[in-house]
């Protein structure tokens, strides 16, 4: 069985995405010899002044996961490309403007640290690495809030399968091409003025969400424009699940979200974003209630490979231990 790089870590206090896209320039043996220093102490540890050496420390350790392009994948390791896996398309409304923008990139890191000073600290140093071969093209600094509230005050990843099917929903199946990886869909989401969400009423709020504010418990009569009506896909009578790992980032004029879709089949997330807005052929098609208060701004896919995977196309840290 292939080891999965761990996608399904419950979410850290601080997180940082970095999306690269690769200069024209760059060889595979360039790209390949420097994603294998990702999981190298300097990135993963923490620095100790003292002796000038890369450390792993008690509770400042970084979880790293790195994704690929599926350009990028299939110059890297076509064997194990996932069979129909291709970049983020742009969605549309049903009048044709453009609600989702695709904007494909190259090279996906996603760091994850208990604190904001050793996940900076290691963006830094990783970005700085790729500097040679690619351009930083989005960083993006996300964090829980309380105890897992998006800025609406809603308890988000509620609909997450549990720790028994998780797996099954975000991992390619043994015996399928890509066994143990996962496809993953990156989108930044960017809020309206929350004053528009605040002038409704808590019962207004909670139809849009279509879960209770306080405990997050799906209303009994759920409008089919809620976002949890809008977003539970079903084939053959058979619900099919996606693992989010979505965390928000905000300051003082902007507050918003990165979405992190899992699945161990991408069209899962992309039948899902056509759900949302309507343009999905179903008889119950409806425009998400929540894409009134929050608008995508970005989207690409990536394919993230199993440990193994890596290992087969040559990707491989100094020290493996």
């Amino acid at each position: 069985m292939a080891t999965p790089q761990p996608v399904l870590i419950p979410t850290a206090p601080h997180q940082y995405h970095l999306e690269f896209v690769l200069r024209g320039d760059a060889s595979t043996g360039d790209v390949i010899a420097l994603v294998a220093q990702l999981w190298d102490p300097a990135f993963t540890g923490e620095q100790n002044a003292a002796e000038g050496a890369g450390v792993q420390s008690a509770g400042g350790a970084v979880s790293i996961v790195v994704g690929f392009g599926p350009d990028v994948w299939n110059t890297l390791a076509p064997e194990t490309t996932p069979a129909h896996f291709g970049p983020a398309l742009s969605v549309s409304t049903r009048e044709g403007a453009v609600a989702v923008p695709a904007t494909q990139r190259d090279v996906w890191v996603w760091l994850c640290a208990a604190s904001y000073s050793t996940v900076l600290s290691s963006a830094v140093k990783v970005t700085r690495m790729f500097d040679s071969v690619a351009t930083l093209a989005h960083e993006q600094h996300c964090f829980v809030l309380q105890d897992s509230r998006t800025w609406e005050g809603f308890i988000d990843g509620t609909e997450n399968p549990g720790p028994f099917q998780a797996p099954e929903a975000a991992f390619v199946a043994d015996g399928q091409k890509g066994a143990g990886g996962a496809t993953v869909l990156i989108q930044r989401w960017v809020n309206a003025p929350e004053k528009a969400f605040e002038a409704l009423s808590i019962e207004e709020q909670e139809a849009v969400f279509g879960r209770t504010k306080r405990d997050s418990v799906e209303l009994v009569e759920l409008p089919v424009t809620s976002h949890v009506a809008r977003t539970v896909l079903e084939v053959d009578g058979e619900e099919l699940h996606i693992v989010r790992r979505n965390a928000p980032f905000g300051s003082v004029t902007e507050r918003g979200y990165i979405f992190v879709g899992i699945a161990a089949d991408q069209s899962r997330v992309t039948r899902m974003l056509d759900r949302m807005f309507g343009v999905d052929g179903g008889e119950d098609s409806q425009v998400d209630a929540l894409t009134q208060y929050t608008s995508a701004v970005s989207s690409s896919s990536y394919f993230v490979p199993s440990f193994d995977a890596l290992l087969a196309a040559g990707i491989a840290p100094s020290d493996p231990g």
